[in-house]
């Protein structure tokens, strides 16, 4: 529990549209003739964010990542002219990368959720005084250390979608700590059927489908996102029917087992072991090459590496790539604890070895020691 009440104190502004203090924002709220487009009830759909922190203390730089999923969403915001209220429950999952080595993934449900404040729109700029999703970590009200911000919003679908997203750095001082923080985040809302009488059930369904599907598309080696997809076909079925069959058999198609390759192909990465799910070795000119991923509740960890057919030994692994989450780590050579491979079997359909030591991100110069590496595939 400590260690998501630290995580949420980086990530909370993600979520948060709020100002610094508990105090009206000045001006003349709501008087943009785009905040008629936002009056009603909206039901949350989806929320994901992103938070890249640099933090410099006494000279010392620290470099983190922290990511933000929000997930069985029961929760509304009602827009009047000049205020709203919020209400409803959620789970939020985080997940922290510092220097490439993940704390998470942390999960934390809220439950009945209320809040209230004023808004204002110029444009497509919404701005708040008071959050959207209201977060008290630990019995502690965190509001006081998110700074002003302000989002865009885009109301489509023949206005029953507003998307409501942040891109923005904040520079914050706490005891001497320097803390840059640079937000992306992404709100979903649709807005409810009781304050659009022309959006039927089935429309809700499919939009919800639809939502689903994109989802799971951009990530279809996620076990939940399948089963996510599967539950909204299935609802979309009940609320408009499929006389042609077309939904089930999408339904049909989808495997959410995601079955485990044979052999083995897993290594530590700091303190994070990871077993790669989705592992393979092939043969091409020569070559044994070998990948591995993993994708399961919100990882994205990939390995590459070619071993030549027949040759065993010391360091005989070529072109080894580790990917955590985007960033890409290479082997170290600078000569103190230098990555070494050991491969004892690379002919016969099958390769074997151990592998480990220094590997330096790509991009971010920063090191990450590997240890317990191990391949034990057919090919």
């Amino acid at each position: 529990m400590k260690n998501i009440k630290l995580l949420l104190l980086f990530v909370l502004p993600i979520l948060t549209i709020m100002s610094c203090d508990n105090e009206p924002l000045d001006g003349e709220f709501g008087t943009s003739s785009n905040s008629n487009l936002l009056l009603g009830e909206w039901f949350a759909v989806s929320f994901d964010a992103t938070t890249y922190t640099t933090s410099s203390f006494n000279g010392m730089v620290i470099n983190s990542e922290s990511i933000v999923v929000g997930s069985e969403l029961d929760y509304t915001v009602i827009f009047d002219e000049t205020t709203f209220t919020t209400s409803g429950d959620y789970v939020m999952t985080a997940t922290a990368y510092m220097n490439g080595v993940q704390s998470g993934p942390f999960v934390e449900s809220f439950q009945n959720v209320n809040g209230n404040g004023e808004y204002t729109v110029e444009g497509n700029t919404l701005s708040t005084n008071d959050a959207f999703f209201n977060l008290e970590i630990g019995g502690v009200e965190t509001s006081e250390i998110a700074g002003p911000q302000t989002a865009t919003f885009l109301i489509t679908n023949n206005g029953n979608t507003l998307t409501i997203s942040q891109n923005q750095e904040t520079v914050e001082n706490v005891e001497g700590l320097d803390v840059v923080i640079e937000i992306v985040s992404t709100t979903v809302w649709q807005r409810t059927q009781d304050n659009n009488p022309g959006v039927t059930a089935c429309d809700e369904a499919t939009t919800e489908a639809n939502a689903a599907a994109a989802a799971y598309n951009a990530n279809s080696g996620d076990t939940t996102l399948c089963n996510a997809y599967i539950n909204a076909l299935e609802s979309k079925i009940t609320a408009c029917g499929d006389p042609n069959g077309t939904i089930q058999a999408t339904i049909d198609g989808l495997d959410c087992s995601q079955e485990q390759s044979t052999g083995v192909l897993k290594v530590t990465a700091g303190t994070l072991p990871i077993d790669f799910i989705t592992r393979s070795a092939t043969l091409s000119n020569g070559l044994i090459t070998v990948t591995g991923s993993n994708t399961e509740q919100g990882a994205n960890y990939h390995i590459y590496f070619e071993v030549t057919e027949n040759e065993i030994g010391v360091d005989v692994m070529q072109n080894f790539i580790l990917t955590l989450n985007g960033s890409d780590y290479a082997p170290n050579t600078d000569g103190f604890d230098d990555f070494t491979s050991t491969i004892t079997v690379s002919s016969g359909g099958q390769i074997t070895g151990t592998f480990g030591g220094i590997v330096t991100g790509v991009s971010n110069g920063a090191d990450l020691n590997l240890s317990q590496g191990e391949v034990d595939l057919a090919y």
